[in-house]
Protein backbone atom coordinates (compact mmCIF):
# COMPACT_ATOMS: atom_id res chain seq x y z
CA UNK A 1 0.00 0.00 0.00
CA UNK A 2 1.45 3.16 -1.32
CA UNK A 3 2.23 6.36 1.76
CA UNK A 4 0.31 8.78 -0.80
CA UNK A 5 -3.31 9.07 -2.18
CA UNK A 6 -1.85 8.90 -5.93
CA UNK A 7 1.37 6.62 -5.54
CA UNK A 8 2.26 3.64 -7.49
CA UNK A 9 -0.10 1.32 -6.34
CA UNK A 10 -3.07 3.50 -6.99
CA UNK A 11 -6.03 2.48 -9.14
CA UNK A 12 -4.96 5.58 -11.46
CA UNK A 13 -1.18 4.45 -11.58
CA UNK A 14 -1.80 1.06 -12.25
CA UNK A 15 -3.58 2.06 -15.81
CA UNK A 16 -0.78 2.65 -17.18
CA UNK A 17 0.67 -0.86 -16.02
CA UNK A 18 -2.21 -2.24 -17.82
CA UNK A 19 -2.18 -0.24 -20.84
CA UNK A 20 -5.93 1.13 -19.28
CA UNK A 21 -7.33 4.18 -21.07
CA UNK A 22 -9.22 7.46 -19.42
CA UNK A 23 -12.71 8.29 -20.49
CA UNK A 24 -13.14 12.21 -20.21
CA UNK A 25 -16.76 13.09 -21.56
CA UNK A 26 -17.71 16.55 -21.64
CA UNK A 27 -14.58 19.16 -21.59
CA UNK A 28 -13.33 18.15 -18.00
CA UNK A 29 -9.82 17.54 -19.05
CA UNK A 30 -8.80 20.08 -15.97
CA UNK A 31 -10.44 17.20 -13.52
CA UNK A 32 -7.69 14.41 -15.02
CA UNK A 33 -6.75 13.17 -11.18
CA UNK A 34 -4.17 10.93 -12.84
CA UNK A 35 -2.18 13.77 -13.26
CA UNK A 36 -1.57 13.95 -9.67
CA UNK A 37 0.70 10.38 -9.69
CA UNK A 38 2.91 12.04 -12.19
CA UNK A 39 2.80 15.11 -9.82
CA UNK A 40 4.57 12.65 -7.29
CA UNK A 41 6.70 11.18 -9.18
CA UNK A 42 8.35 14.50 -10.05
CA UNK A 43 7.85 16.20 -7.23
CA UNK A 44 7.80 19.84 -8.13
CA UNK A 45 8.87 22.52 -6.11
CA UNK A 46 5.48 24.19 -6.28
CA UNK A 47 4.02 21.67 -3.79
CA UNK A 48 5.08 21.25 -0.47
CA UNK A 49 5.30 17.70 1.48
CA UNK A 50 5.59 16.85 4.63
CA UNK A 51 2.51 16.91 5.94
CA UNK A 52 1.28 13.43 7.50
CA UNK A 53 -2.08 12.51 8.12
CA UNK A 54 -3.27 9.50 9.95
CA UNK A 55 -6.53 7.24 8.72
CA UNK A 56 -8.16 4.05 9.50
CA UNK A 57 -7.67 1.41 6.93
CA UNK A 58 -9.51 -1.80 7.01
CA UNK A 59 -9.11 -1.24 10.91
CA UNK A 60 -5.74 -0.71 11.09
CA UNK A 61 -3.80 3.13 11.66
CA UNK A 62 -1.67 4.44 8.62
CA UNK A 63 -0.09 7.63 7.78
CA UNK A 64 0.00 9.26 4.69
CA UNK A 65 2.15 11.87 3.37
CA UNK A 66 0.07 14.90 2.65
CA UNK A 67 1.11 17.88 0.57
CA UNK A 68 -0.17 21.71 0.28
CA UNK A 69 -0.49 23.54 -3.29
CA UNK A 70 -1.71 26.24 -1.90
CA UNK A 71 -1.12 29.24 -4.38
CA UNK A 72 -0.81 27.22 -7.24
CA UNK A 73 -3.85 26.34 -10.05
CA UNK A 74 -4.08 23.16 -11.55
CA UNK A 75 -3.87 23.37 -15.63
CA UNK A 76 -4.86 19.64 -16.10
CA UNK A 77 -6.13 20.61 -19.60
CA UNK A 78 -3.40 21.16 -20.90
CA UNK A 79 -2.54 17.26 -21.59
CA UNK A 80 -4.96 17.88 -24.71
CA UNK A 81 -2.54 20.66 -25.91
CA UNK A 82 0.54 17.79 -25.31
CA UNK A 83 -1.21 14.92 -27.09
CA UNK A 84 -1.36 13.39 -30.35
CA UNK A 85 -3.77 10.81 -31.83
CA UNK A 86 -3.54 8.06 -31.58
CA UNK A 87 -2.54 8.68 -27.87
CA UNK A 88 -5.82 10.80 -27.71
CA UNK A 89 -8.82 10.44 -29.69
CA UNK A 90 -11.46 13.42 -30.01
CA UNK A 91 -14.75 12.70 -30.12
CA UNK A 92 -18.38 12.89 -29.56
CA UNK A 93 -20.46 10.73 -27.34
CA UNK A 94 -24.09 12.03 -27.93
CA UNK A 95 -23.30 16.46 -27.77
CA UNK A 96 -20.38 15.95 -25.41
CA UNK A 97 -17.08 16.63 -26.53
CA UNK A 98 -15.18 13.43 -25.31
CA UNK A 99 -11.36 12.46 -24.69
CA UNK A 100 -10.00 9.05 -25.00
CA UNK A 101 -6.35 8.84 -23.41
CA UNK A 102 -4.01 6.62 -23.81
CA UNK A 103 -2.74 6.30 -19.59
CA UNK A 104 0.89 5.33 -20.89
CA UNK A 105 1.60 8.31 -22.95
CA UNK A 106 -0.03 10.55 -20.63
CA UNK A 107 2.65 9.12 -17.96
CA UNK A 108 5.59 9.30 -20.47
CA UNK A 109 4.43 13.02 -22.48
CA UNK A 110 3.56 14.31 -18.63
CA UNK A 111 6.87 13.39 -16.42
CA UNK A 112 8.94 14.68 -19.71
CA UNK A 113 7.26 17.35 -19.71
CA UNK A 114 7.02 18.34 -15.89
CA UNK A 115 10.74 17.17 -15.71
CA UNK A 116 11.45 19.60 -18.26
CA UNK A 117 9.18 22.53 -16.83
CA UNK A 118 8.13 21.94 -13.32
CA UNK A 119 5.27 24.00 -13.44
CA UNK A 120 4.16 23.03 -17.10
CA UNK A 121 0.65 22.18 -15.38
CA UNK A 122 0.02 25.22 -13.31
CA UNK A 123 -0.59 28.63 -12.42
CA UNK A 124 0.18 30.80 -9.97
CA UNK A 125 -3.21 32.35 -8.45
CA UNK A 126 -1.42 33.28 -5.18
CA UNK A 127 -2.05 37.14 -6.14
CA UNK A 128 -6.21 36.32 -6.64
CA UNK A 129 -6.48 34.29 -3.18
Amino acid sequence: MDDTAVGPHSPFMQLAVVGGKLLFIGDILEACTFMHGVEEIVRPPWIRYGFTNTYIVNGVERRYQGTDDFGWGQEFQRIGDILEEPDIIRGKLLNANAYLIDSRALLAVGLMDMRINPYAFVTDISKWI
